[in-house]
């Protein structure tokens, strides 16, 4: 099950970041995010309408607004809420007895 949410994530939030930046503009706003620095912004990014997994809602609508004019910190609200959503995810996984995910690493982001 893991893996089908890996593959999930993967297809879904991809062509959603692919749609606002390119590799480049990816890679020079990530080096300008803090971590340390939680993001204001409480975004629901996703590709198309509908939700399966962590929240059943087929209607779930996409949530990026506000966006605000920094592409750094509209990058940094995005990738802090998907980790948020996929923590959910995670955590619900493991309610359900799957093993606890401890790291989770992305070939494409991974130096």
């Amino acid at each position: 099950m893991i893996n089908g949410l890996l593959v999930v994530l993967q297809t879904l939030v991809e062509p959603f970041l692919d749609k606002l930046f390119t590799d480049e503009q990816l890679e020079k706003l990530s080096e300008q995010i803090n971590p340390s620095q939680p993001s204001l912004l409480d975004y629901y990014p996703l590709a198309i309408a509908g939700e399966g997994f962590p929240v059943a809602d087929p209607d779930l609508a996409p949530r990026l607004l506000p966006r605000p004019e920094n592409d750094v910190e509209c990058l940094h609200g995005i990738l802090e809420s998907i980790a948020r959503i996929e923590a959910k995810a995670y955590g619900l996984l493991k309610e359900l007895g799957a093993t606890q995910v401890d790291e989770i690493f992305h070939s494409r982001w991974r130096s």
